[in-house]
């Protein structure tokens, strides 16, 4: 990352700064208080409530620089922040190369999550990371937008309509 703000530096690029859709929050980690989160998050950037065709871009378009690498298999990624000398830190989102596609919009959402939660929250880590796997599923499948696809009554789905989704929401 460091290297990627140099080559910035020296070709004068302006580079991004983090547009945080509100403050980081408190939370206290109800399912609700994600979805809520989710919905806020998109409609401060002006994302509607379909299908995200690229969260890579969104989040580069905000500010978050996001890296693909290979990392050891049990991790899927992480976000931390690069400091510069004299501009502000650079949040970063590093998700792993090896697992597929969707698993890594996956992890973009989630570490999207833990940008936008404070770690004063009063609850555990392991409620942290629970809270911020739904509120990332909340950011790529809004409930509502899943409603009108499925419809309010349905009990199940077939095969086939699960791939339709999966090829829907990435």
């Amino acid at each position: 990352v460091e290297r990627y703000l140099q080559v910035e530096q020296i070709l004068e690029l302006e580079s991004s700064h983090w547009q945080a859709p509100f403050p980081e929050c408190k939370i206290s980690g109800s399912l609700q208080e994600a979805e809520e989160l989710a919905k806020r998050v998109r409609h401060e950037w002006s994302l509607g409530d379909g299908p995200l065709t690229n969260v890579t871009e969104i989040l580069e378009e905000k500010g978050l620089k996001v890296l693909v690498v290979r990392l050891p298999k049990p991790v899927s990624g992480l976000t931390c922040l690069v400091n510069r000398p004299t501009l502000a830190p650079v949040p970063v989102i590093i998700v792993n190369q090896e697992y597929p596609l969707e698993r890594r919009r996956m992890t973009l959402a989630h570490e999207l999550s833990h940008r936008l939660v404070s770690s004063d929250s009063l609850i555990t880590v392991k409620e942290i990371e629970k809270f911020c796997t739904r509120l990332g599923s909340a950011w790529l499948m809004p409930a509502e937008h899943v409603r009108r696809e499925v419809g309010e009554k349905r009990h199940s789905l077939s095969y086939r309509e699960i791939m339709h989704f999966k090829a829907l929401y990435r």
